[in-house]
């Protein structure tokens, strides 16, 4: 299947990776279909969550463990039950900015994949975690 991205122009995807968000990325309600894109040549610690059915639609997304161990959100069961239960992958809603030193993830509500069932969710933690944390120094913003 060949989408249009906000990042990478057209580009083929297996429709097998369509991932369903149960709980709609927060604003977006009426997008539910995105696809995870990892670009190799930057790594696995970045990735973005592309909308299928918008291609302007696109979030940039930085791996937990750039964080550290220490990140454990605790997830709420209606969150986990959205995602059939379980999930097998994590991902922090980013901004990169152009100083790249200043680039804030949001603890608070992670993206949750459930990989083998294809569903997904931002889920809300119960942990108090802050919604703006800088990625590279470790301190909460403002």
């Amino acid at each position: 299947m060949i989408i249009k991205t906000r990042d990478f122009g057209e580009i083929e995807i297996d429709e097998k990776e369509i991932v369903t968000f149960k709980c709609p990325v927060l604003g977006f309600d009426e997008f539910t279909k995105y696809v995870v894109l990892i670009d190799e040549s930057i790594g696995e610690n970045f990735g973005w969550l592309q909308s299928t059915e918008e291609s302007e639609l696109c979030f940039t997304l930085a791996n937990p463990k750039l964080i550290g161990d220490d990140y454990k959100p605790i997830i709420n069961k209606d969150f986990l039950n959205a995602v059939g239960g379980s999930y097998d992958e994590m991902w922090l809603v980013a901004v990169i900015n152009e100083d790249v030193s200043n680039s804030k993830v949001n603890l608070k509500s992670p993206i949750i994949i459930n990989t083998k069932e294809k569903l997904g969710a931002q889920a809300i933690s119960e942990s108090p975690l802050p919604v703006r944390y800088q990625l590279f120094s470790g301190k909460e913003s403002e």
